[in-house]
């Protein structure tokens, strides 16, 4: 140790010691060992990811509670999105739970289809799985604030028969609630399983 000027006391290292304390062949062969530890969980991951592709003909399906989604980027009317789902082992979603709603929420950006319709008889709702909708169950149909609430059956959008299949939201950006469509309209879905 030497003391400069000020009084202050100077550590000084000589080539020998900075190896001691930081030996560079050991820096490096971490870091590679490190970035290559990297690697092979990517790769691993990337063929993990390749092998539920091919297990889900090429979806992606996310995870929550026990069960998992399909959120299309193709769009289809309702019956060919139902259809889809069935092929791929599936059902159009039902919700029944803000919690189930709310993740939804969080996964879309605009309107997809569900699966709720009135198709067999207007103005008695069903699920794909055959039950009906209960008055008592837990929903999200959307209400105008001159009280006037989905389903509508709106005739006034091309197609005669009406709207007799539920999506959430609707292409004007609303897509916290639910709305009855036109069975028709081409919609991103949402299948579950």
């Amino acid at each position: 140790m030497e003391s400069n000027e000020t009084g202050n006391t100077e550590i000084t290292f000589s080539r020998l010691d900075q190896e001691e304390f930081f030996p560079k062949d050991v820096e490096k062969n971490n870091m590679a060992d490190s970035l290559e530890a990297r690697n092979r969980n990517l790769s691993a991951s990337m063929f993990s990811l390749q092998q539920e592709l091919a297990a889900n003909g090429g979806c992606i399906w996310t995870r929550h509670l026990g069960r998992a989604y399909y959120f299309s980027s193709q769009r289809m009317n309702w019956m060919q999105s139902r259809d889809y789902c069935i092929s791929k082992g599936a059902t159009l979603v039902i919700i029944k739970s803000e919690q189930k709603q709310s993740f939804l929420l969080a996964n879309i950006r605009e309107t997809h289809w569900i699966g709720l319709s009135d198709l067999r008889t207007e103005g008695q709702w069903h699920w794909v799985d055959d039950t009906p909708i209960s008055p008592t169950e837990i929903q999200f149909w959307h209400t105008r604030p001159n009280g006037e609430h989905e389903p509508d059956n709106w005739t006034g959008g091309g197609d005669p028969t009406g709207e007799d299949c539920a999506a959430l939201g609707y292409s004007g950006g609303n897509l916290e609630e639910w709305f009855d469509a036109s069975c028709t309209v081409q919609k991103r879905f949402v299948c579950e399983k």
